[in-house]
C-alpha cells in the first residue's frame, strides 16, 4: 500500500514538474509575437514622445527609456530628427517606441554632389559633342542611393572581404537583468533572421525576417563578430545605450561557414604536399649519392 503510493506520489510530482518546465519553454520560446510597426512622417517630438503623420492620421507613441535611433543607417540621436523625415518605428512590448530608423534626402543630395565631381573630372571632356548620346546612359549608369531598405540590406556577420559565405550565426549577449539574442541561420528560401532584446527598463523587441536584418545589419555592420576586439566593442556599444556594466556582460558566439571546410582542405592539402616535396627532394640527394657513389666503385 505504501508502495503504491510512493509511486502515485512520484508520478504526480514528476508530471507537475513537466508541465512547469513547458510552461517556461513556452514563455520563452521564439513564439513571441514581433513587435509592431508604424511609418510615417515625423510632426513633433517632445521628451517622452513622439508624433508621426500616418496613412490614417497624426499617431502619437510613447518613447522608451532607451531607444535605437538610425538616420540613413547611421547612428544618430533623437535630436538629429527634423520634421517630415520619413520614419519607421518599431514598438516594445510596452507599446513605446525603442527603434527609430529614419531616412532623409541628406545622402541623396551629396550623391548628386559626388556625381557632379565626377563629371568635372572626366579624362575625356569633349567627349559630350563628339557622342552626345552616349553620354546619358554615362549619367543614369551611376542612380543616385535611396535609403537603405531591409531587404536591400546586405546580410548581417557577412564580414566584408573575410567570410563571404557565413550560413549560421548565434550571438547571444546576457547579463544584469539584460538580454541580446542575433539568431541567424540558412533556410530553404535564403536566410532567416531573428533579433530579441530585453531589458529591464526598455521592455522588450523581437523583430524577425528584413526589420531584424536591417537592425543587425546596422548594429554589426562588416564587422567580424568572431573577433574578440569586435565582441568587446559590441558588449561596450551595448552598455552605453542601456546604461549597464560592459565587464558584467556575458557574451557568447557561435558562427558556422559554408567554406570552412574547403578552406580546411585546402590548409590540409598545402600541409600535405610540403612534407612530400621535401621528401622527394631528399630522396633524390640520396639517390645521387648512390649513384655517384658506384660510378667511383
Amino acid at each position: 500500500m505504501r508502495t503504491r503510493l510512493k509511486i502515485i506520489l512520484i508520478s504526480c510530482l514528476s508530471a507537475a514538474l513537466v508541465f512547469g518546465g513547458w510552461t517556461a519553454y513556452a514563455a520563452t520560446s521564439s513564439t513571441t509575437p514581433t513587435s509592431t510597426a508604424i511609418t510615417g512622417k515625423l510632426v513633433s517630438l517632445s521628451k517622452d514622445t513622439i508624433t508621426v503623420h500616418t496613412d490614417s492620421g497624426d499617431q502619437t507613441v510613447p518613447l522608451a527609456s532607451s531607444v535605437w535611433v538610425y538616420l540613413n543607417d547611421n547612428k544618430a540621436q533623437l535630436s538629429d530628427l527634423h520634421t517630415d523625415t520619413q520614419l519607421e518605428l518599431i514598438l516594445n512590448n510596452k507599446g513605446q517606441a525603442a527603434y527609430v530608423k529614419g531616412s532623409s534626402g541628406q545622402s541623396t543630395e551629396q550623391a548628386t554632389e559626388t556625381t557632379n565631381v565626377s563629371d568635372t573630372v572626366s579624362p575625356n571632356p569633349t567627349a559630350p559633342s563628339d557622342q552626345p548620346a552616349s553620354e546619358a546612359p554615362m549619367s543614369s549608369a551611376t542612380p543616385l542611393p535611396t535609403p537603405v531598405k531591409p531587404h536591400d540590406t546586405a546580410p548581417a556577420a557577412k564580414p566584408a572581404g573575410k567570410d563571404t559565405n557565413m550560413e549560421d550565426m548565434d550571438v547571444n549577449v546576457e547579463g544584469q537583468h539584460f538580454n541580446l539574442h542575433i539568431k541567424q541561420n540558412k533556410g530553404p528560401h535564403g536566410q532567416d533572421y531573428d533579433l530579441t532584446i530585453q531589458s529591464p527598463h526598455a521592455g522588450k523587441l523581437h523583430l524577425t525576417g528584413f526589420q531584424a536584418q536591417a537592425w543587425i545589419s546596422n548594429l554589426l555592420g562588416s564587422v567580424d563578430i568572431t573577433a574578440a576586439g569586435a565582441q568587446q566593442a559590441l558588449k561596450q556599444q551595448l552598455a552605453k545605450q542601456y546604461a549597464l556594466d560592459a565587464n558584467k556582460l556575458n557574451m557568447h558566439v557561435k558562427v558556422s561557414s559554408s567554406n570552412n571546410d574547403n578552406e580546411h582542405e585546402k590548409e590540409t592539402e598545402k600541409e600535405m604536399k610540403k612534407p612530400k616535396g621535401k621528401e622527394q627532394d631528399k630522396d633524390k640527394e640520396n639517390d645521387n649519392k648512390h649513384g655517384n657513389s658506384n660510378k667511383h666503385n
